[in-house]
């Protein structure tokens, strides 16, 4: 089997099984990749900080079509299905879209290019956990200026676009 037969392909899992079909594609010694990002969620007064998948219920695993691979991972403890375009056709992913998204899970943060004034956004990390706010001004070391809708009033961030999700 040669790596220019190899293609990325989605596979639809089972509920909360996602540790269990990682666990089993490991053993079959397949190439998967489940992006995952840090939330802090607020429990309480209790701050838990947690894994959650980017795409719940779906993991990308890397496949030769044209060999048993794709029965192998249609079988899989904890998957569901391979999705198809048509009920034989197996949908395909471009290995540049996967390798895209790992580069972005590695640099998280908002990208400030991006950013403009009116933006809403919501902060997934630290003490403003799920709090939702407008951004008012971006200076030019990428700090923001938010206004929190609940207190109406306007604070300076300066490390928030690591802590932060565009809406």
């Amino acid at each position: 089997m040669t790596c220019s037969k190899l293609i990325w392909v989605v596979a639809q899992l089972k509920p909360n099984m996602v540790k269990k079909a990682e666990l089993n594609l490991e053993r079959q010694e397949f190439e998967y990749y489940s992006p995952k990002r840090k939330v802090t969620k607020r429990v309480g007064k209790i701050f838990k900080q947690s894994q959650k998948t980017l795409f719940p219920g779906y993991i990308f695993v890397r496949i030769n079509p044209f060999s048993r691979d794709v029965v192998s991972v249609d079988s899989t403890y904890g998957i569901s299905r391979l999705l198809r375009v048509d009920k034989k056709k197996i949908g395909t992913l471009p290995d540049s879209f996967i390798n895209n998204l790992k580069k972005s899970s590695k640099n998280c943060s908002l990208d400030k290019k991006k950013l403009k004034k009116g933006d809403k956004i919501r902060f997934i990390r630290g003490p403003l956990t799920s709090f939702l706010g407008t951004i008012e001004q971006i200076d030019e070391k990428g700090r923001l200026k938010i206004l929190f809708e609940m207190l109406n009033s306007t604070i300076i961030i300066d490390n928030g676009l690591t802590k932060a999700e565009l809406l």
